[in-house]
């Protein structure tokens, strides 16, 4: 749809310098001879001194798509093709210009396209259908609030932004400033799936307490993972094998899956347990232990820490540790808040005793983290060690094995004496 505008008045200038010369209007005349202009829109204009050539200008709005051009007493109409806003008024034949009318046409901008397109929401067991605002497509528009009371009813307009229009279509105002979008809705769904109860999911995962020169394997219920289910007890009699069923709760489910009962009700877990170590074996004889103690450096996300403890399959109550000076600390896990000195030395809780090889660490500094994105340096003053420090190393476990053997061999041959 175009509007046009009405143009109040025109003023033509036009310069009488470098050949453009001012621009006067001539006056009205009942009778003029064949090569006179037309008034044509900007009227008759005059020129001074005969120039051989006018440059001109359109009014706001409008474009010259051709004027009229006098000289001596040929008076020639030139089409501008394309309509250009400045022209030069040029005499084809004669080089010179007496005077001179302008044709106009109005600049027509087209408007912006408005598009508007309604979306819903689909119609559940528990809602029904629904108009999607926000989450409809729009252009150049905006939506108006659903205006329609009926629960299952919907009129919502969309109304072009200023200088936009919609195309002609269903729903679209004769002005093209409006399109309405009017409809009835899907109802909530009336279907049996709707009645089914969509159950939890349950899960299960088993853990196990490593074998040690203390006892085998063991399942570990009080540390294994469950959710919406509950363990029941080992009903394999074997003390180096289990048997153990973890049943859902009501209204839960286990994924299909290995051990999982048919109806995803249970799922079982079996298998064999590892043995309790051979007493032979070097972890056990003479009750020895070894320590493992670890450092961590603070860092911008983390606390510093140490963690104080012993290697796989020794028992940590067989010793306790010593922490800057306080005695009988016990294995775990230790943050460190300050910058700081942290020295710890290890001691065998009787009779045990320590691994041949051990030897305490050397004190390790902690620093104060730097922020993240800075780099650090690691500090580690008055110490060889490396983080984290443990105490058995393979030349280290040779040696302890040969001395080991050395003592029970020469135990041995004591007793036989």
């Amino acid at each position: 749809m175009l509007r046009n505008t009405v143009l109040a008045g025109i003023t033509a200038l036009a310069l009488g310098l470098s050949g453009i010369a001012l621009a006067v209007p001539l006056s009205a005349s009942a009778d003029q001879p064949d090569f006179i202009c037309e008034d044509l829109d900007s009227g008759k204009i005059n020129t001074v001194g005969d120039p051989s050539t006018v440059t001109v200008y359109a009014p706001p709005g409008y474009l010259i798509d051709g004027y009229c051009v006098k000289a001596a007493t040929i008076k020639v109409f030139v089409p501008v093709v394309p309509p250009a806003a400045t022209v030069v008024v040029d005499h084809p034949n004669v080089n010179s210009v007496s005077h001179y009318s302008l044709s106009y046409v109005q600049i027509v901008e087209e408007p912006d396209v408005a598009t508007a397109t309604l979306e819903f929401v689909a119609a559940t067991c528990d809602a029904a259908q629904a108009p999607k605002l926000p989450g409809s497509s729009i252009s150049n528009a905006t939506w108006g609030s659903d205006t329609d009371a009926s629960p299952l009813g919907y009129n919502i307009v969309a109304t072009a932004n200023p200088g936009a229009e919609f195309a002609d279509g269903d729903g679209v105002s004769e002005d093209n400033l409006t399109k309405t979008f009017t409809g009835t809705l899907d109802d909530v769904l009336d279907d049996p799936s709707c009645d089914e109860v969509v159950p939890d999911l349950a899960t299960a995962s088993l853990a196990f307490t490593s074998a040690s020169c203390f006892a085998a394997e063991f399942p570990n219920t009080f540390v294994s993972s469950i959710s919406n289910a509950t363990w029941g007890s080992d009903t394999d009699a074997d003390p180096l094998a289990y048997s153990i069923v973890a049943t859902a709760n009501v209204n839960a489910l286990f994924a299909a899956g290995p051990g999982v009962s048919d109806d995803r009700t249970k799922k079982t877990f079996t298998g064999t347990l590892d043995p309790i170590f051979d007493q032979e074996a070097p972890p056990c004889v003479l009750g020895l232990v070894l320590p493992v103690v670890s450092f961590a450096q603070a860092t911008c996300a983390a606390d510093g820490s140490y963690t104080l403890g012993v290697a796989n399959g020794y028992d940590p109550t067989h010793v306790t540790f010593t922490v800057n000076g306080t005695p009988g600390v016990l294995a775990g896990t230790y943050k460190v808040l300050t910058p700081q000195v942290v020295t710890v030395t290890v001691q065998a809780v009787a009779p045990n005793g320590l691994e041949l090889e051990w030897v305490d660490p050397a004190p390790f500094e902690f620093t104060a983290a730097a922020a993240c994105g800075e780099l650090t340096t690691l500090s580690l003053p008055n110490t060889g060690a490396t983080v984290p420090y443990l105490g058995w190393t393979v030349a280290g476990s040779a040696l302890f094995l040969g001395l080991a053997l050395l003592l029970i061999r020469r135990r041995r041959v004591t007793e036989s004496e």
